[in-house]
């Protein structure tokens, strides 16, 4: 064998040892097989041109590539657009609620609405109370289809109405064909599904499967301060397709909150550390 074969030889081996050291650091960020094979099988061909140094922003580069983003529409309207949030217990919407409501009133000056249709949880009104009570945002409760579309009829003059729902399982099928009849009485604009990236990538993607009942336009990662990894946040979004639209990392209200970008999102999941964008 001769020298230049020998070379290449020994770069092909070396390249495959680097390949597999990226693989197996994917996997352990709790990025799925299947993503991390597609990352991988992009980076492979370029591999050769790149400079050690060049390696992790062409990762970083490629994952972002692989989340969709979008920004929250925030401006005045003739009449109120209604948002809907929706997810499991447990994930924060209520306190997701309130910092987008928060942004919306003082940032943009809008006029802002919030109704309950979560009447199952205990201080669940109380809280969107006290909230509306601290903040000077108007407040009501819908107890049934009815309820909701004479609150929305109240609040017709509204720039934004944000809907709060109860949380309920994905498992609990019923619920959820229940809570999407009485959603359907009113014309829902946009609803976004809320989710806690602390949990596991098999519940999170089976609870976005099932939620797409809704028809839900975007999502909300919430507790990325309780989480350990975050590659679950690529795995739903690039499973879903559904635009990323908002992190929180936190319960201050409207501090802890982060508008999505792509390549923050892929830094926070390739660093597993969360910082402002």
């Amino acid at each position: 064998m001769n020298r230049a074969m020998l070379e290449k030889k020994r770069a092909s081996g070396a390249q495959a040892f680097m390949l597999e050291n990226i693989k197996q650091s994917l996997l352990e960020k709790d990025i799925q097989p299947s993503i991390v094979n597609q990352i991988i099988a992009q980076l492979t061909p370029n591999l050769p041109f790149l400079k050690p140094s060049d390696i992790e922003s062409t990762l970083v580069s490629t994952m972002a590539a692989m989340i969709p983003t979008a920004g929250f529409e925030i401006n005045k309207r003739k009449s109120g657009k209604i948002i809907a949030v929706v997810g499991p217990t447990g994930v924060g919407k209520t306190t997701c609620i309130a910092k987008l409501a928060v942004i919306s009133k003082l940032l943009h000056k809008l006029d802002i609405g919030l109704i309950s249709i979560d009447t199952y949880r205990l201080g669940a009104i109380d809280q969107l109370k006290i909230f509306s009570d601290v903040s000077d945002i108007d407040f009501l409760v819908a107890y049934d289809a009815k309820d909701l579309a004479t609150m929305i009829n109240k609040f017709r003059h509204k720039d934004i109405i944000f809907i709060d729902t109860a949380g309920r399982s994905q498992n609990n099928t019923k619920y959820l064909q229940e809570m999407k009849t009485v959603l359907s009485t009113v014309n829902v604009a946009e609803t976004i599904l809320v989710l806690s990236a602390s949990g596991a990538s098999a519940t999170l993607l089976d609870t976005a499967k099932k939620f797409g009942i809704f028809n839900y336009s975007g999502l909300i990662f919430t507790k990325l301060d309780e989480a350990v990894t975050y590659g679950n946040i690529l795995n739903v979004a690039n499973r879903s397709q559904a635009p990323v639209k908002y992190l929180t990392n936190g319960q201050v209200i409207p501090d802890d909150i982060i508008a999505a970008d792509s390549e923050h999102i892929a830094n926070i999941i390739y660093s597993g550390k969360v910082t402002a964008s």
